[in-house]
């Protein structure tokens, strides 16, 4: 999987970094996604020592598809939403975010405070 602004090479740490959650929260799912067949884990390069997580799912999956007929979905609703509507729609899944990176931030805590120190 590498980030498509600067095509650059996705390691686990900054895969956490992007969602906000812990570095063995993010080895869960990267081994949630690879025992699917959508990522593997491939040397860093230049440096063996380190990995990147790279997308497995190839153009022509039907698993890209349906994310491809997803967005063009998403794209053509939105383009018949008024700026009101919009604005409202906006609203909605930005409340949406912040109560899930409040929940995130509970289960970080949680998680740290039971860590043996």
């Amino acid at each position: 999987m590498a980030r498509r602004l600067r095509d650059e090479p996705v390691t686990p740490r900054l895969l956490s970094e992007m969602l906000g959650i812990s570095s063995a929260a993010t080895t869960a799912l990267i081994d949630r996604l690879a025992d699917a067949g959508w990522v593997e884990r491939v040397p860093f390069p230049g440096d063996r020592r380190s990995i990147v997580v790279r997308a497995t799912i190839d153009e022509g999956s039907p698993a890209r598809h349906l994310l491809a007929v997803r967005r063009s979905s998403v794209a053509a609703s939105a383009a018949r939403l008024g700026a009101a509507e919009r604005r409202v729609v906006a609203d909605f899944l930005g409340e949406v975010a912040r109560g899930e990176q409040h929940q995130m931030e509970r289960l970080r805590s949680r998680e740290e405070g039971s860590r043996p120190a």
